[in-house]
């Protein structure tokens, strides 16, 4: 998108050769955070649970009875959106033993 042949900042050097590109900064944050996740073999295996619990529970029947028993269900885990992965964390440490209870029924 960026990019200095093809990308929105070439566009805007044709309308205005003057303009000046920054970039942004949460965007780049962003990117060193899913870099980060994605060499740790810990972070790799514990974001892929977190997706593999949310598919399991998806099916509507076993949506149902996780909602039932939480009152919220789980989040998914989405690479590139750092909020959505905490919003993932943060529902399954407050919810974690009912979640268990919940897989174990």
């Amino acid at each position: 998108m960026a990019s200095v042949h093809t990308g929105v900042q070439a566009r805007f050097k044709e309308i205005n050769p003057n303009a000046l590109f920054v970039a942004c900064t949460n965007h780049s944050l962003n990117l060193a955070g899913i870099h980060v996740a994605s060499v740790s073999v810990d972070s790799v295996t514990f974001f892929g649970t977190l997706e593999k619990i949310f598919v399991f529970f998806f099916h509507l029947h076993r949506w149902d009875v996780l909602t039932a028993a939480t009152a919220q269900g789980v989040k998914r885990s989405v690479q590139t959106r750092w909020s959505a992965r905490h919003e993932a964390v943060n529902l399954m440490k407050r919810h974690y033993l009912k979640v268990l209870d919940v897989l174990e029924q």
